[in-house]
């Protein structure tokens, strides 16, 4: 039943996210003042929408300091891997944020 659960509010998760992330993605190149959706001030890479916080994982910055866009989506996988180890063991009152990396139109 937990496992049900647990499927559930990840692709309740998923519904909310992916149209959004699309979205962002979509406008990304736009100028900020014609995005439907605009960017924290002073970070043209993050958003909050929704009470959710979206970044862009391959950032400029990201790719200066860690040498390629391939390192830095790599960063992001094992993001995502080290989160699911944690929720792996099962232990009780230990919490985790839900994540998401949405690759869409070669980004992501």
């Amino acid at each position: 039943q937990r496992q049900d659960v647990i499927r559930k509010l990840g692709q309740g998760f998923c519904d909310l996210v992916v149209p959004v992330a699309q979205k962002l993605i979509e406008e990304h190149t736009q100028p900020v003042e014609l995005r439907s959706i605009k960017p924290v001030p002073g970070d043209n890479n993050t958003y909050i929408y929704a009470g959710l916080v979206f970044r862009f994982a391959t950032t400029e910055d990201n790719v200066k300091l860690l040498g390629s866009r391939h390192n830095a989506a790599k960063v992001l996988g094992h993001e995502l891997k080290a989160t699911g180890a944690v929720l792996d063991a099962n232990i009780c009152g230990l919490h985790v944020p839900l994540s998401l990396c949405v690759r869409y139109l070669g980004m992501g």
